[in-house]
């Protein structure tokens, strides 16, 4: 796998600027408690709705202030960092519950293995925002609730994927003579079979990730999801829409580094899958 990531060409300048920018954001919104000029709640009442680069508001309010004095430039680094960390834990419980779902429905097959993709059929025909909002709603909007319904988003994607590779792979040569040698099941899943798919497993949670971060900005701007004090980039868009005409700013910044994060973690996952996908062939 990882000889595979450092094959992808270094002329690749697209692949290249799109890790860089990620990478940078990412240091920022990690080392927001250090790097932003003010508190994520610090108020300042004598400068609210301070425009972009104003004079007055100096470097403290370099993209202007909210309704509250609240500096826009720190509360996106701390937002970037709860949507983040929201969208890396999202991802990974979705592909651990759907990989694992793939492996059972691949591994018992039959009857076992039609449910399952009844399952995944009836997962893949509703909208996951549905499924959100009516969890939401029935177990309540707790930050521990939202993550594990987040979480959930994509599994089909990944059971319908593992199960197909594992399928392919249980009738080759290997496997076979591994069967023949006495190998069990546990064996010849988690030292041969795991390893030779987890690439294209990296490769779809890269492209899932932008639909996570996308679901937990949503909700939240529907105000399902993270709640005040606390501060997400969808927070921040609905804390601003009503003043959309008026002071721009307080939705179109947070908004753009929202269309602007899952681009760039768009175009790395569709560079790994090509990548992934030529190595597989």
């Amino acid at each position: 796998m990882l000889s595979s990531i450092r094959t992808i060409p270094a002329s690749d300048a697209t692949f290249a600027a799109s890790l860089a920018i990620l990478a940078a954001l990412a240091v920022l919104s990690a080392g927001a408690s250090y790097i932003a000029p003010s508190g994520i709640n610090d108020q300042d009442l004598l400068r609210r709705l301070l425009p972009p680069m104003s004079q007055s508001g100096g470097a403290t309010f370099l993209l202007g202030t909210d309704t509250l004095g609240r500096g826009i430039f720190s509360r996106m680094l701390y937002s970037m960092q709860t949507s983040l960390l929201i969208g890396i834990i999202g991802t990974f419980l979705g592909a651990m519950v759907g990989s694992a779902v793939g492996l059972f429905a691949a591994h018992f097959g039959g009857i076992v293995e039609e449910i399952v993709l009844g399952l995944i059929d009836v997962q893949s025909s509703i909208p996951f925002l549905i499924i959100a909002l009516t969890a939401l709603a029935i177990f309540g909007g707790g930050i521990a609730t939202f993550i594990v319904i987040i979480g959930l988003h994509g599994w089909e994607t990944y059971a319908r994927l593992v199960r197909g590779a594992v399928k392919s792979a249980l009738n080759m040569d290997f496997v076979v003579a591994l069967r023949i040698t006495g190998a069990g099941a546990t064996r010849i899943y988690v030292r041969h079979l795991l390893p030779s798919i987890i690439g294209i497993i990296i490769a779809q949670m890269t492209l899932t990730f932008p639909g996570v971060v996308l679901l937990e900005s949503g909700l939240s701007f529907l105000g399902m999801g993270v709640q005040p004090p606390g501060a997400s980039l969808g927070l921040m868009v609905s804390e601003g829409r009503a003043a959309i005409m008026t002071q721009p700013w307080l939705c179109l910044a947070p908004g753009l580094l929202i269309c602007l994060l899952c681009l760039l973690i768009a175009q790395i996952g569709d560079r790994l899958g090509d990548k992934f996908s030529i190595a597989k062939h």
